[in-house]
């Protein structure tokens, strides 16, 4: 689990470890979540801030 603007938001088993990064484009629905190597492991819908 990762966490951003206050929500949990799964990734992938086998990554513990792993650096990742939580990418938001301003007015998008949709969080992107990239290894290092820029690889995308998982995209959610954007929770409200601070629901989870």
């Amino acid at each position: 689990m990762v966490c951003f603007d206050g929500n949990p938001y799964s990734v992938p088993p086998g990554l513990p470890g792993a650096q990742v990064k939580v990418l938001h484009r301003l007015g998008e629905d949709y969080l992107h979540i990239p290894t290092v190597g820029r690889a995308v492991v998982a995209k959610h819908r954007r929770a409200p801030s601070g629901s989870g």
